[in-house]
């Protein structure tokens, strides 16, 4: 919406959608991550990976700087051993929102 001019900003977007700027703000910095990351949480959103990514940690992943930056951290996120259970982010779906 924003890219095709119907509103001018987040505040707006906000406004029309009725979703709060925050979680708008959270989505479309998931936009930034590599889209390796993105097809790897797609091919494991079904619930039965024994990881467990909050969109709080792949927005921290998204604010780095290159792709490889990304890859590295997202990496090192999957293989600790503490992170067990639980589905994946549904990022492809929250961050539609943003693209309509």
């Amino acid at each position: 919406m924003i890219d095709d001019g119907e509103v001018e900003n987040v505040v707006q977007l906000s406004k029309k959608t009725g979703i709060p700027q925050t979680q708008i703000r959270i989505r479309m910095q998931l936009l930034r991550l590599t889209p390796k990351i993105v097809r790897y949480i797609k091919h494991h959103e079904d619930g039965k990976s024994n990881v467990y990514i909050s969109e709080r940690r792949l927005c921290g992943i998204a604010l780095l700087s290159t792709h490889e930056d990304q890859l590295a951290a997202f990496k090192q996120l999957i293989s600790k051993s503490s992170f067990r259970k639980l589905a994946l982010t549904r990022v492809s779906r929250r961050a539609s929102v943003v693209s309509r």
